[in-house]
């Protein structure tokens, strides 16, 4: 399955799609009033909830099972991530925080504050890091447990633009971001410099995404319409990444 929440001016509505093959069905749409602007969705682990929210104050969990639509007021998201419990919500909020939130017993507490704005969000699958852009800062890693600042990587540029980051690779010993210098940024999680930096796009690349099966293999898309497939490649070769394969 597959879940959309387009970012925008005003996008009432996330879409949740089922995908088989090149096909895809619409399965529901998650509204509440058509003043709603949702930014950001996330998957519970179980697959049986939907997350979203936006910059309105909107904070959704969703079941896709009895289409029960629950309510968090007054929460503006920039991210969020779902923990194996099935209960538990990370969220970055406009306040420069990244907060969890428990839908069972109403509970919430703060894990990480920030000095500036939070642009995304994105966990480990381990659920021990986050990786946060922030706003005219770039990126940067916390202990979830702790909320400790753990590391800062250096090189993309962020100014104006929603940029996306994300673990991957084998064990996730790698980080993927894309940049505003229309470069992607891959990392090794435990080195705050850039290991590549790959041309390939015309615009500011702005949404990464690792393969989860292919572990060395992720997509970036970007402002020039492009999404590109990126692999090592083989041993002939002389570089260490190919330029990336246009989709």
């Amino acid at each position: 399955s597959g879940i959309n929440a387009e970012y925008g001016e005003k996008c009432p509505e996330a879409t949740v799609y089922i995908v088989s093959g090149s096909t895809a069905v619409l399965k529901c749409k998650i509204s509440q009033s058509p003043e709603d602007v949702l930014t950001t969705c996330a998957w519970s682990p179980d697959n049986r909830y939907i997350y979203t929210g936006g910059q309105q104050g909107q904070f959704y969990k969703y079941d896709l099972q009895t289409s029960t639509v629950y309510k968090w007021e007054g929460i503006r998201l920039h991210g969020v991530a779902t923990l194996r419990d099935n209960k538990t919500v990370l969220a970055a909020d406009s306040h420069k925080r990244v907060r969890s939130y428990n839908f069972e017993d109403h509970s919430e507490q703060t894990i990480f504050e920030s000095e500036q704005q939070i642009i995304s969000m994105s966990m480990s699958g381990d659920e021990k890091y986050c990786l946060l852009t922030l706003e005219k800062q770039g990126l940067l890693m916390i202990d979830i447990a702790t909320g400790a600042y753990v590391r800062k990587f250096y090189g993309l540029v962020q100014k104006d633009y929603h940029l996306n980051a994300f673990f991957g690779g084998a064990n996730e010993e790698f980080i993927v971001s894309g940049s505003e210098d229309h470069r992607v940024y891959v990392y090794r999680r435990n080195c705050s410099t850039p290991i590549l930096r790959l041309d390939g796009h015309t615009s500011v690349v702005n949404c990464v995404c690792w393969n989860p099966v292919y572990t060395d293999c992720f997509v970036s898309g970007s402002d020039d319409a492009n999404v590109r497939l990126w692999a090592p490649r083989l041993p002939s070769d002389d570089s260490e990444c190919s330029s990336g394969t246009q989709v």
